[in-house]
C-alpha cells in the first residue's frame, strides 16, 4: 500500500489556528493499532496517556514484540491518503504499524507511557526543512530586510532585532510546528531543540547543524545564535 510521506512544501503556506491545532493528548486516550497489510488484521487497543507520543506508541510494541523500532512505522488514513505519522505525533483514532508481519505476541490492551520526547534524525531534518521553507515566504523575508535595514542605519539597537521580526516570524512557527506534534510558541521551539539534540550527535548531525543555520541566515540572526531557539516569539 501507498504511503504518503509530507514534505515541507504541503506545510510551508497553509494557516494554522485555534484550538484544534493542538496535538497535546488529555488524560487516557484510547488508540486501536493494527498491522499495516492487506486483508483482515487482528486490532488491539493502546490506552495512550497524556504526553505519549507515536514514538512511544511504537517503542512499546517493539518492547512487547521483541523487535527493533528502526523499520517501524505508524500510519493513518488522512484526506482520503495514508499517510505516515511523525514521531513527535500525538496517536489518537486508528492507527496501522508498518513494518512488521503482524502484531501476534502484543497483548489485546497495552498502556503507552510518555518517554523523553526525543526523535529521529530524519523527522527533526523534515521539520527544520519546513521552517526553512516558511522563512524563506515573502511576507517573512521582507520583514527580516526591514530591521535589518533599520539596523544598518542606526535606527534599531541590535539587542532589539527580534522584536521587530517575531510576530511574523511566530506566524510562520505556527503554520509549521503542531502539523509535528510541537505547540505554538516558545515552549514548542525549545521541546524540539530537546528532541533533536540525541540526533545532532548522530551521523546526519551536520545535515541538522547546517539546516539550523540556515533558518537563523534567513531571519538575520546567525551573529546572535546558532540555533533556532533565538527565532521564538517572545
Amino acid at each position: 500500500q501507498a504511503i504518503v510521506a509530507r514534505t515541507a512544501s504541503e506545510f510551508s503556506l497553509s494557516q494554522i489556528g485555534g484550538a484544534g491545532c493542538r496535538t497535546r493528548a488529555t488524560g487516557m486516550g484510547k488508540v486501536e493499532v493494527q498491522a499495516l497489510k492487506r486483508g483482515y488484521q487482528c486490532r488491539k487497543t493502546a490506552d495512550v496517556a497524556e504526553g505519549a507520543t507515536v514514538h512511544d506508541l511504537i517503542s512499546k510494541i517493539a518492547e512487547l514484540k521483541g523487535c527493533s523500532t528502526r523499520e517501524l512505522f505508524a500510519a493513518q488514513m488522512k484526506f482520503q491518503s495514508k499517510v505516515r505519522l511523525f514521531g513527535t505525533e500525538v496517536p489518537k483514532g486508528n492507527l496501522e504499524i508498518g513494518g512488521l508481519q503482524d502484531l501476534e505476541g502484543v497483548p489485546d490492551n497495552f498502556t503507552v507511557l510518555p518517554t523523553s520526547g526525543q526523535m529521529s534524525a530524519e523527522e527533526a531534518l523534515e521539520v527544520l526543512r519546513s521552517l526553512v521553507a516558511r522563512y524563506k515566504d515573502p511576507s517573512v523575508q521582507e520583514k527580516v530586510k526591514e530591521a535589518q535595514k533599520k539596523v544598518a542605519d542606526g535606527e534599531l539597537d541590535p539587542k532589539h532585532f527580534t522584536r521587530e521580526t517575531r510576530d511574523v516570524v511566530a506566524l510562520a512557527q505556527e503554520d509549521v510546528m503542531p502539523r509535528y506534534g510541537f505547540p505554538v510558541g516558545a515552549e514548542g521551539i525549545f521541546k524540539f531543540n530537546v528532541a533533536i539534540k540525541a540526533a545532532e550527535a548522530g551521523p546526519r548531525g551536520a545535515e541538522l547543524l547546517a539546516l539550523q543555520m540556515e533558518c537563523n541566515e534567513l531571519l538575520g540572526l546567525v551573529a546572535v545564535t546558532p540555533t533556532i531557539g533565538a527565532t521564538v516569539k517572545t
